[in-house]
């Protein structure tokens, strides 16, 4: 079982090196193999729904965030996607990507394009809007602009095979036009094939009474084969991605897990590696798998020993995490208090107020909580943390 959560961490960090530089579709595809090793990862469940997410697979993301909230429920973020979910102002969304999806059906394009325009402006980190908008302007004979867009949403997932096809589509423009009418003809409506592919996957409750492409298959087919030669490198890069992940895997020996996990021989004070990046990573892991003292000797030894601010601060929000599922509440608020006198412009610290208000709360010590929850919701009033449980405390 330690193999097993060891490897599902090698993928799941791997992941989200791929996240970090816009490649989402390549990695899901890692987090898929990291679920493998370890279904009820609960962090790895929550990136899956954000990448499902950013490319308008929504039934897809609420999928994943009803089964991390399944596994914890206790201050777990995807409570808060799930009710950006069910929100009116979503719903609102998803009636717009219909009414646009209606318009394109009925060959409106200039129609559709008004209306994602608007689902582009206000959902700024939906990847598929700028990719509708460019086949919509394909379709005008627009190749500029569909290029442009096109192009955006390859910055926003990077060597994603189906943008990469249009956008091969696209550039071919000038021969196509030299083609005569009727080969230009079977080059639209094969286009189109992939316009009603990609938007369908944007139906929040699945419709599929506009498709119809059994008479399309053998030309789709075709397109495949002839584009295919165009993306050999993005082809290459991935394979080469997948072959650094095995070389990993028998560079750290994860077959014998046991020299991580169970060392027999260390000593009350422990001696970790000076990298500090190595060491949190290692802490991160056992936090993961819910060994938290194992995880609270390599916090500790960060704090102690760490020079880079940034591991540090995030070391000490973990380490207050750690004493409070372990529940050593007095050394909790220790920890709690360190981060938020701190490090108030670290990533945590909306995170410390909140769990630190909650964690009083529940202790029976209600004006202490009010006062950390009212700075939370003081300090950071955009936090998602400023929900319905801290106005609940705030109002006894």
């Amino acid at each position: 079982m330690n193999n097993l959560i060891e490897i599902s961490n090698i993928y799941y960090t791997k992941a989200l090196e791929l996240i970090k530089h816009n490649k989402i579709s390549q990695a899901v595809d890692l987090i898929h193999i990291c679920l493998k090793y370890c279904a009820k990862d609960v962090q790895a469940l929550n990136l899956m729904g954000i990448c499902q997410y950013m490319l308008c697979d929504f039934d897809k993301a609420y999928f994943y965030w009803s089964k991390s909230v399944a596994f914890d429920n206790e201050n777990n973020r995807a409570n808060y996607y799930l009710d950006t979910l069910n929100s009116d102002s979503f719903k609102k969304v998803i009636k717009k990507y219909n009414s646009a999806i209606d318009n394109i059906n009925n060959f409106k394009y200039k129609d559709a394009i008004s209306i994602l325009k608007e689902i582009k402006k206000e959902n700024e980190e939906l990847i598929e809007p700028y990719v509708i908008l460019g086949l919509c302007y394909y379709e005008l004979n627009e190749y500029s602009k569909a290029k442009e867009h096109i192009q955006y949403a390859l910055t926003m997932d990077k060597d994603n095979y189906k943008y990469l096809l249009y956008l091969n589509e696209i550039n071919c423009k000038d021969v196509l036009q030299n083609k005569t009418h009727i080969f230009k003809n079977k080059i639209i409506v094969s286009f189109l094939f992939f316009l009603l592919m990609i938007i369908s996957t944007l139906y929040y409750q699945r419709n599929n009474n506009f498709i119809d492409i059994s008479n399309r298959t053998t030309e789709y087919q075709k397109k495949i084969q002839e584009y295919s030669r165009a993306l050999d490198i993005s082809k290459t890069n991935y394979n080469k991605l997948i072959s650094e992940l095995e070389y990993e895997k028998e560079k750290n020996d994860l077959i014998n897990a046991d020299n991580i996990l169970h060392n027999e021989d260390l000593e009350n004070n422990k001696i970790f590696s000076d990298n500090e990046y190595e060491v949190f990573n290692n802490a991160i892991f056992y936090f993961r798998a819910k060994d938290y003292s194992e995880a609270i000797d390599r916090f500790q030894y960060i704090i102690s020993k760490g020079v880079e601010e940034n591991i540090v601060a995030e070391s000490t929000y973990f380490m207050a995490v750690s004493y409070e599922k372990s529940n050593n509440y007095k050394l909790a608020q220790e920890y709690y208090t360190i981060y938020i006198n701190n490090y108030n412009t670290r990533n945590y610290y909306d995170d410390s107020l909140y769990n630190y208000g909650l964690m009083l709360y529940k202790q029976g010590n209600v004006d202490k909580s009010k006062k950390i929850l009212n700075k939370l919701k003081l300090d950071v009033p955009d936090s998602i943390f400023v929900n319905s449980k801290v106005k609940y405390v705030l109002n006894k």
